[in-house]
């Protein structure tokens, strides 16, 4: 019986001269490049079998020695010293231990030895961009409740300091505030200090869009308005056309390419600035009928036309019309005011006695002190531009605002509405039509 064991051994091991050793049932020689050389075709090679635990509880593991572990049901392997083990898992580059990277039970934690999840991290996730220092995306600050949640069912919450900043749920819909969206809405934004702010565009910004998707909503610069594709056409917010002026808008003179803001008061709509449309021609000078539009600037400054508008001669201003109610030297669309559109100003805003106030630029940057009771509550924005007197010469300037009607009184003088700086009424009174006063076009 012995002699058959050593002859069966003799004909599985095959050992040559350089102590290789082959193992095999045919007794072919190892390969030249194995120490040890098992083939099988039919069985496989088992090495140790243990536990984690006993694992490392072997007394100076070889550096590459190898072992089976049970409980993690993976090959591992020594990459360490004898002195400080550090064991590896063939089929993945984690530390089972050590090195503040572990895995446990299929889980893979990072700076904890004992990951609850399947990949649990205590500490920072950082991302960088190339070479780049700085995080270019970073979970969390460091603070406690910091970054990402999920505190919700099928959702993923962003957390600052325990509160959540916006969440978004598992059908794709987002809030941006607390809690969850409402059913009914994709986006939803909670806020009661800012509003929400589209997309701020030119009308050629906006028409320069390829495909407009409808309901497309951006603010259009242009005109100060909302607008919305309706699949159509652009539209205000309030379903009109987009593109179609309304009082309170921007009005742009194509004449010369200036924009006045206006205002919607009772039933009318007035410039809420000074006329500035012409040439100016100096204080000393009477403006004459020619095919030149003339003005008068405050102190010969066009400075003061830019802030305060032009001043204008009666027929200047009226382009030698007589008729109540021109055009004069209002854009197109609008004409000189009568003396009956300045009373129902004052209706509308009261009283004369009160309406001044309410029509005056509140303040002293640019009134008088004490520029009594003014509020601009109406929006009119009215500024003491002054006068030019008949002598040719500036007066009243940061006092006094004269706006002329196109109601005339007779040949040589026509009636004009006041602003004062120490009263809050809104005046009339005659002036002479060689006097250089400011105008407020009113929409026809």
């Amino acid at each position: 019986m012995k002699n058959c064991i050593h002859l069966l051994v003799a004909m599985m091991i095959s050992v040559n001269g350089f102590a290789q050793v082959s193992i095999n049932s045919e007794g072919l020689p190892p390969d030249n490049s194995a120490m040890l050389d098992i083939r099988s075709t039919s069985k496989g090679m088992l090495v140790p079998r243990m536990t984690i635990a006993q694992r490392n509880a072997i007394s100076l593991p070889a550096t590459g020695l190898l072992v089976y572990c049970t409980d993690s049901k993976q090959y591992h392997y020594n990459k360490g010293t004898i002195e400080a083990p550090n064991w590896i898992q063939l089929s993945s580059q984690w530390l089972s231990s050590g090195n503040n990277t572990y895995f446990s039970s299929g889980n893979v934690g990072i700076g904890i030895s004992d990951p609850m999840q399947a990949l649990h991290v205590n500490g920072k996730i950082l991302a960088e961009y190339g070479a780049s220092t700085i995080a270019s995306y970073r979970f969390g600050d460091g603070s406690e409740n910091t970054g990402f949640s999920s505190s919700f069912v099928n959702s993923i919450s962003f957390v600052n300091n325990g509160v959540q900043s916006a969440n978004i749920d598992g059908s794709g819909r987002m809030i941006i505030g607390t809690g969850t969206p409402v059913s009914s809405a994709q986006l939803e934004v909670q806020s009661t200090a800012r509003g929400f702010l589209p997309p701020r565009m030119t009308k050629t910004q906006r028409d320069a869009i390829s495909s407009p998707a409808t309901g497309l909503m951006i603010y259009n610069t242009t005109t100060g308005e909302v607008n919305v594709f309706n699949g159509t056409f652009w539209s205000n917010i309030d379903g009109t056309a987009a593109d179609t002026w309304r009082c309170g808008q921007l009005f742009k003179d194509t004449r010369d390419g200036k924009s006045y803001s206006t205002v919607q008061i009772g039933t009318q709509c007035w410039f809420a600035e000074n006329l500035n449309v012409g040439s100016r021609i100096p204080g000393s000078q009477d403006q004459v009928s020619n095919t030149t539009m003339e003005k008068y600037c405050m102190d010969d400054l066009e400075s003061n036309c830019t802030q305060y508008g032009g001043l204008y001669q009666w027929g200047e201003l009226m382009q030698y019309a007589t008729t109540e109610g021109a055009r004069g030297l209002c854009p197109n669309g609008w004409h000189i005011p009568t003396d009956a559109e300045f009373a129902l100003l004052a209706t509308s805003l009261g009283t004369a006695s009160v309406a001044g106030g309410l029509m005056k630029e509140a303040g002293t940057t640019h009134w008088t002190t004490p520029n009594t009771d003014a509020t601009n509550s109406s929006g009119f924005t009215g500024l003491p531009s002054g006068t030019r007197s008949s002598a040719g010469t500036f007066m009243f300037h940061y006092s006094f605002g004269y706006f002329w009607s196109s109601s005339k009184n007779d040949a040589s003088s026509t009636w004009h509405s006041k602003l004062s700086y120490n009263n809050a009424t809104l005046g009339w009174s005659l002036n002479l039509n060689d006097v250089g006063c400011s105008c407020r076009c009113i929409k026809n």
